[in-house]
């Protein structure tokens, strides 16, 4: 379980530091204009907030019918964006810096 958590945490920032490289997966957004992205047997629900850093909205199972999912909650999501930048751009939510962007593990 350790390991998967590793493998999702280590997608998401694969992402963020490749956000502008990796296509938005329109069949799989439902019209909404987030991104998803595989790990493993799950994808990663995405918007980019600015270079090298996102927000995850969601990790669905990759069996699920994603569009769908993401149309109906697609409101909510907007919602909280909106929300996380308004917090952003008051300074309430800070860029966490490079070393805690990426702690070192213990092995």
């Amino acid at each position: 379980t350790s390991r998967y958590f590793d493998d999702l945490h280590e997608g998401a920032q694969f992402i963020a530091e490749n956000q502008s490289a990796l296509g938005p997966r329109q069949e799989l957004s439902g019209g909404t204009s987030l991104r998803v992205y595989p790990v493993r047997e799950h994808y990663i629900v995405y918007e980019p907030l600015a270079e090298r850093f996102i927000a995850v909205v969601a990790v669905i199972r990759q069996g699920r019918d994603i569009p769908a999912i993401l149309q109906k909650w697609s409101v909510p999501i907007r919602r909280e964006l909106i929300e996380i930048r308004a917090r952003i751009a008051r300074g309430k939510i800070s860029w966490p810096t490079r070393s805690a962007a990426n702690p070192r593990r213990k092995k």
